[in-house]
Protein backbone atom coordinates (compact mmCIF):
# COMPACT_ATOMS: atom_id res chain seq x y z
CA UNK A 1 0.00 0.00 0.00
CA UNK A 2 1.42 3.46 -0.73
CA UNK A 3 1.23 5.78 1.98
CA UNK A 4 0.64 9.12 -0.09
CA UNK A 5 -2.25 7.49 -1.79
CA UNK A 6 -3.99 6.63 1.63
CA UNK A 7 -3.31 10.09 2.87
CA UNK A 8 -4.63 11.69 -0.08
CA UNK A 9 -7.94 9.92 0.32
CA UNK A 10 -8.23 10.52 3.33
CA UNK A 11 -8.29 14.06 2.35
CA UNK A 12 -11.13 13.87 -0.09
CA UNK A 13 -13.55 12.48 2.66
CA UNK A 14 -16.33 15.26 3.58
CA UNK A 15 -16.22 15.30 7.29
CA UNK A 16 -19.58 12.96 7.49
CA UNK A 17 -17.59 10.32 5.87
CA UNK A 18 -14.95 10.94 8.71
CA UNK A 19 -17.09 10.34 11.23
CA UNK A 20 -18.68 7.16 9.84
CA UNK A 21 -15.24 5.88 9.47
CA UNK A 22 -14.57 6.83 13.20
CA UNK A 23 -17.84 5.04 14.52
CA UNK A 24 -16.68 2.56 12.97
CA UNK A 25 -13.59 2.56 13.96
CA UNK A 26 -13.53 4.03 17.66
CA UNK A 27 -16.06 1.53 19.37
CA UNK A 28 -13.91 -1.61 19.38
CA UNK A 29 -10.65 0.24 20.26
CA UNK A 30 -12.38 1.98 23.75
CA UNK A 31 -13.33 -1.70 24.40
CA UNK A 32 -9.99 -3.17 24.17
CA UNK A 33 -8.43 -0.04 26.65
CA UNK A 34 -10.92 -0.60 28.88
CA UNK A 35 -10.61 -4.44 29.07
CA UNK A 36 -6.77 -4.48 29.07
CA UNK A 37 -7.30 -1.68 31.98
CA UNK A 38 -10.22 -3.92 33.60
CA UNK A 39 -7.45 -6.74 33.88
CA UNK A 40 -4.70 -4.65 34.47
CA UNK A 41 -6.08 -3.54 37.91
CA UNK A 42 -7.60 -6.88 38.69
CA UNK A 43 -4.09 -8.12 38.31
CA UNK A 44 -2.69 -5.34 40.43
CA UNK A 45 -5.59 -5.96 42.91
CA UNK A 46 -4.41 -9.52 43.18
CA UNK A 47 -1.00 -9.40 43.72
CA UNK A 48 -1.76 -6.39 46.69
CA UNK A 49 -3.62 -8.79 48.57
CA UNK A 50 -1.18 -11.99 48.18
CA UNK A 51 1.53 -9.80 49.18
CA UNK A 52 -0.55 -8.00 51.96
CA UNK A 53 1.44 -9.11 55.65
CA UNK A 54 -0.31 -12.34 57.29
CA UNK A 55 -2.99 -11.82 59.82
CA UNK A 56 -2.64 -12.52 63.31
CA UNK A 57 -5.53 -15.36 62.50
CA UNK A 58 -3.11 -17.26 59.94
CA UNK A 59 -0.11 -17.32 61.75
CA UNK A 60 1.02 -21.56 62.09
CA UNK A 61 0.01 -23.18 65.31
CA UNK A 62 3.77 -23.89 65.88
CA UNK A 63 5.32 -20.48 65.90
CA UNK A 64 2.43 -19.47 68.57
CA UNK A 65 3.48 -22.63 70.77
CA UNK A 66 7.18 -21.01 70.95
CA UNK A 67 6.25 -17.30 71.93
CA UNK A 68 5.95 -15.71 75.44
CA UNK A 69 2.23 -14.97 76.13
CA UNK A 70 1.42 -11.45 75.58
CA UNK A 71 0.04 -9.03 78.28
CA UNK A 72 -3.34 -8.26 76.32
CA UNK A 73 -6.46 -10.71 77.64
CA UNK A 74 -7.84 -12.62 74.82
CA UNK A 75 -11.45 -13.05 74.68
CA UNK A 76 -13.13 -15.72 74.59
CA UNK A 77 -15.88 -16.69 72.71
CA UNK A 78 -18.58 -17.36 75.33
CA UNK A 79 -17.65 -13.24 76.14
CA UNK A 80 -18.76 -12.14 72.80
CA UNK A 81 -21.63 -14.47 72.69
CA UNK A 82 -22.67 -13.31 76.21
CA UNK A 83 -22.21 -9.50 75.20
CA UNK A 84 -24.73 -7.33 75.15
CA UNK A 85 -24.38 -3.70 74.10
CA UNK A 86 -27.15 -2.29 73.94
CA UNK A 87 -28.56 -3.79 77.11
CA UNK A 88 -30.25 -6.89 78.52
CA UNK A 89 -33.34 -7.69 76.33
CA UNK A 90 -36.92 -7.73 78.64
CA UNK A 91 -38.31 -10.87 79.78
CA UNK A 92 -40.77 -13.06 77.23
CA UNK A 93 -44.07 -12.14 78.35
CA UNK A 94 -43.01 -8.69 80.95
CA UNK A 95 -45.13 -6.15 79.73
CA UNK A 96 -42.93 -2.97 78.66
CA UNK A 97 -43.06 -0.51 81.59
CA UNK A 98 -44.44 2.86 80.81
CA UNK A 99 -44.32 5.87 82.78
CA UNK A 100 -47.59 7.23 84.10
CA UNK A 101 -48.91 10.26 82.01
CA UNK A 102 -51.88 12.77 82.00
CA UNK A 103 -54.75 11.61 80.10
CA UNK A 104 -54.74 13.62 76.68
CA UNK A 105 -58.43 13.56 74.78
CA UNK A 106 -58.67 13.08 71.30
CA UNK A 107 -58.26 16.45 69.42
CA UNK A 108 -59.88 17.41 66.13
CA UNK A 109 -56.57 19.90 65.17
CA UNK A 110 -55.46 19.35 61.70
CA UNK A 111 -51.85 18.13 62.86
CA UNK A 112 -49.39 15.72 61.81
CA UNK A 113 -46.87 14.24 63.69
CA UNK A 114 -43.85 13.42 61.46
CA UNK A 115 -41.27 12.52 64.05
CA UNK A 116 -39.63 13.05 67.92
CA UNK A 117 -36.70 13.59 69.69
CA UNK A 118 -37.04 12.41 73.10
CA UNK A 119 -34.57 12.67 75.49
CA UNK A 120 -33.58 11.71 78.64
CA UNK A 121 -34.56 14.77 80.55
CA UNK A 122 -38.74 15.23 78.84
CA UNK A 123 -37.86 19.43 78.83
CA UNK A 124 -34.93 18.86 76.24
CA UNK A 125 -36.96 16.54 74.11
CA UNK A 126 -39.16 18.02 70.61
CA UNK A 127 -41.40 17.14 67.98
CA UNK A 128 -41.87 17.93 64.36
CA UNK A 129 -45.32 18.65 64.14
CA UNK A 130 -47.00 20.05 60.49
CA UNK A 131 -49.99 22.02 60.06
CA UNK A 132 -53.07 21.38 57.68
CA UNK A 133 -51.60 23.70 55.54
CA UNK A 134 -48.54 20.76 55.41
CA UNK A 135 -45.71 23.06 56.79
CA UNK A 136 -43.43 21.00 58.73
CA UNK A 137 -41.73 22.78 61.75
CA UNK A 138 -39.52 21.67 64.69
CA UNK A 139 -41.27 22.59 68.33
CA UNK A 140 -39.54 22.34 70.99
CA UNK A 141 -41.05 21.12 74.77
CA UNK A 142 -43.64 24.76 75.87
CA UNK A 143 -44.04 26.18 72.33
CA UNK A 144 -47.18 26.97 71.24
CA UNK A 145 -48.37 25.17 67.43
CA UNK A 146 -48.52 26.83 64.83
CA UNK A 147 -52.46 26.49 63.76
CA UNK A 148 -53.04 24.59 66.68
CA UNK A 149 -55.49 27.00 68.16
CA UNK A 150 -53.41 27.69 70.99
CA UNK A 151 -51.75 24.41 71.94
CA UNK A 152 -48.60 23.85 72.94
CA UNK A 153 -46.13 20.70 73.31
CA UNK A 154 -46.20 19.46 76.77
CA UNK A 155 -43.48 17.42 77.04
CA UNK A 156 -41.55 14.45 74.44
Amino acid sequence: MDLANTISRWRDLTPEQWLAGANRVLPPIVVIVLVVAIAYEAAALTWRLLDAPPSPDSVPVASVANTVPSATPSVSRAALTNWRPFGEPPAEGAAPVLEPTEFVPDTDLNLTLWGVFAAAVPEQGYAIISSGRGNQRRYDTGDSIEGGSGASLHSV
